[in-house]
């Protein structure tokens, strides 16, 4: 019985020596995390501090952005108003220019009718006709460059 007893024991006592290992690594594994989040709530004003500077700093250049989009849309509606009003005002003058050369001619047409005599229009159509004998005549070759 001796001779059985002693190897059971020393089977025994490896397992404690094993077990007791086994708790040494967890506990050194558990005193490591305890120290890892002891030094982090320690540090954890820090972190929200750091947190909220980079939000704040987010929320800046978001809004610059947003500040500088918005001006280059401003300026872009702008541009594209100014373009529109010169094509109004362009139309414009040409509608006036038409409406008043077209109330010219109407003025002068009526003063022509209300004022003209039957003299003036017979005056009027001798000197087209005088005009356009000279013009024929100047235009027909002579007899004499014939031959």
């Amino acid at each position: 019985l001796s001779k059985v007893v002693p190897p059971f024991l020393a089977k025994r006592r490896a397992g404690i020596v094993d077990g007791l290992e086994e708790a040494r690594q967890l506990r050194e594994a558990a005193e490591s995390k305890h120290a890892e989040y002891s030094e982090r709530i320690d540090n954890l004003d820090s972190e929200l501090e750091r947190l909220r500077e980079e939000f704040k700093r987010a929320g800046l250049e978001e809004r610059d952005r947003m500040v500088a989009d918005a001006a280059g849309r401003a300026e872009k509606t702008r541009a594209e108003a100014r373009f529109l009003i010169e094509q109004q005002m362009k139309q414009l003058r040409e509608d006036l220019t038409r409406e008043a050369v077209e109330a010219a001619m109407s003025a002068a047409e009526k003063i022509l009718r209300e004022r003209s005599t039957a003299a003036d229009q017979q005056r009027l159509a001798d000197e087209y006709l005088s005009r356009l004998k000279s013009s024929i005549t100047s235009r027909t070759p002579s007899p004499k460059a014939e031959s």
